[in-house]
């Protein structure tokens, strides 16, 4: 499972820094859970 958090300008990158993209492409692509502490 990917992890994925906010990069400050509207976007989202993955935890290791190699993937970036919106919210927008993420919702229509994965199936979102989110995690909360």
């Amino acid at each position: 499972m990917r992890t994925w958090l906010p990069d400050g300008d509207a976007t989202y990158r993955s935890s290791d820094g190699r993937r970036k993209t919106t919210w927008a492409q993420l919702h229509a692509q994965f199936d979102l859970v989110e995690v909360t502490s």
